[in-house]
């Protein structure tokens, strides 16, 4: 009969990481496992629970076992791992708790009071314990319980740095930290190529021991406590480093290797995990672009006849048999549209208000709107920060274009029969930031049109400059109007 023998303790809680992406929200769990090794009178307890409420239960479990409580190890620095000693050693107090040199100071840090208040409070908020405390450096590498030697094994990098298990060789146990894993998904976040590497080996060393069992520091409710948990920790790290070589998005990485690992529990260690590779790479955005806006009207066929006169682009009228219609219209030069029609919008008839026209010549643009027949207000400037979104004969809405013809500067209004307002704005040389780079685009002939020739009077100051023909005019009329539109520095 062996002289030492061992037993495990599981609690339940929540994953440490939030906002989960959508589809295993079941799983979105984790567990902790402590370890009391026991001799006839003695034992000794591997790692300590995160809450309050688990500590108490811990510390009630150890005394229900009658066995004299010597000595408590601590694996490795993880808060989860150690957060409990305080209450340990206040009810056991002849106990001594110890852990590696490196471990103790990887501890200091995550019990530091800016740490707790940054990382750990908001994640388990009312249950970390009010007193924190770090174990005692372990001098050598051994513990010894009834005689029997306990040996301590530096596994180097696992989801931490220097992390440590316990090897009981007398029994042909070893309790892992959290070097293995069991069904659930390995804390990868802390890692790169080269530490998931050192990973590997220190699964070897576990499996170079012979172990009988192996226990993780998380896993299911259940735990096996299975030596094949090696080797299934190791495929999981090999596929994850497959993975994360062709993926360049933290979605890509997560979903990838979940597909691979679909039951794990803890899926929030995994999206944890590809947020720390992946979330500040430089991804392309989705394009999504504003095409169409809808608008309330009483009576399609009045707002179909109004459009057409101001002369918009009609682009569509469908009629269905269930009675909804919709008709489509774009302005001139628009590279976005506006739909109306039955069977739309609950929103009441006439309620879309300023809704923006760029045009690049406010007087131009105004008298044309009028010679269709459109009732247009006068053009005018803001006399205060929003002005255009007064009503007509307001006071601060100020007669006239723009001093100096500013860009963004210069306003005039109409509305529909009913009573969709629309502003038009004057712009000539965009905002930084307010183009994207990578293109320029003119959305008519016109305006292209007008870029040309605001390019060449620029063009014409700047041979007037030099003092001589420019052969390379194309060049610099190009960089102007990118520049332009960019709302760049433009060339002199």
């Amino acid at each position: 009969m062996p002289k030492l023998n061992w037993k495990i303790l599981t609690k339940k809680r929540d994953s440490s990481t939030q906002g989960l992406p959508p589809g295993k929200e079941d799983l979105a769990w984790v567990t902790n496992t402590v370890t009391l090794i026991s001799g006839e009178h003695d034992a000794i307890l591997v790692d300590t629970f995160l809450s309050v409420q688990h500590s108490k239960e811990l510390v009630d479990w150890v005394a229900e076992s009658g066995k004299n409580l010597a000595t408590i190890y601590v694996t490795h620095a993880h808060g989860d791992h150690f957060f409990g000693l305080k209450l340990l050693l206040d009810r056991f107090p002849n106990a001594r708790a110890f852990a590696t040199a490196s471990s103790v100071a990887g501890m200091q840090r995550q019990i530091e009071p800016g740490f707790i208040k940054s990382f750990w409070e908001p994640r388990f908020p009312g249950q970390v314990p009010p007193q924190l405390v770090a174990p005692e450096i372990l001098e050598g590498d051994t513990l010894y319980l009834e005689g029997e030697e306990l040996k301590v094994v530096e596994l180097g990098h696992t989801d931490t740095s220097n992390t440590t298990a316990l090897h009981v060789p007398s029994i042909g146990l070893v309790v892992s930290g959290d070097a293995v894993y069991n069904n659930t998904h390995p804390y990868l976040a802390e890692t790169d190529e080269n530490t998931r590497n050192e990973w590997l080996r220190a699964l070897d060393t576990i499996e170079a021991l012979h172990p009988q069992a192996v226990i993780a520091g998380h896993g299911v409710l259940d735990p096996d406590s299975s030596p094949c948990h090696i080797e299934e920790t190791r495929r999981y790290i090999r596929d994850f480093n497959s993975v994360a070589a062709s993926t360049s998005t933290a979605v890509e990485l997560y979903e990838k290797v979940l597909a691979l690992h679909p039951n794990r529990v803890n899926p929030g260690s995994l999206w944890a995990t590809a947020k720390a590779l992946r979330g500040n790479a430089k991804v392309a955005p989705v394009e999504m672009k504003l095409e169409v806006v809808v608008i309330p009207v009483a009576s399609v066929e009045r707002s179909k006849d109004f459009y057409s006169k101001v002369g918009w682009r009609l682009d569509a009228d469908f009629h269905f048999d269930n009675g909804f219609r919709v008709v489509q219209f774009t302005p001139p030069g628009s590279a976005a549209s506006v739909q109306f029609g039955t069977k739309m919008t609950p929103v009441a008839p006439g309620s879309s208000r300023s809704m923006y026209l760029v045009v690049t010549d406010i007087v131009a643009a105004r008298e044309q709107l009028a010679s269709h027949g459109v009732v247009v207000s006068s053009v005018f400037h803001a006399g205060e920060p929003g002005a255009n979104f007064e009503a007509e004969g307001s006071r601060i809405r100020i007669g006239g274009p723009s001093p100096d013809r500013a860009s963004y500067g210069s306003f005039a209004t109409f509305s529909d029969p009913d009573g969709n307002s629309w502003l038009l704005q004057e712009v000539t040389t965009r905002l930084p930031g307010r183009v994207e780079s990578g293109g320029t685009l003119f959305a008519s002939v016109s305006d292209l049109q007008e870029a040309l020739i605001r390019a060449a009077t620029a063009h014409g100051e700047h041979e007037k400059r030099t003092g001589a023909h420019d052969e390379k005019w194309p060049v610099w009329y190009a960089a102007y109007i990118v520049a332009e539109q960019a709302g760049k520095t433009l060339p002199l």
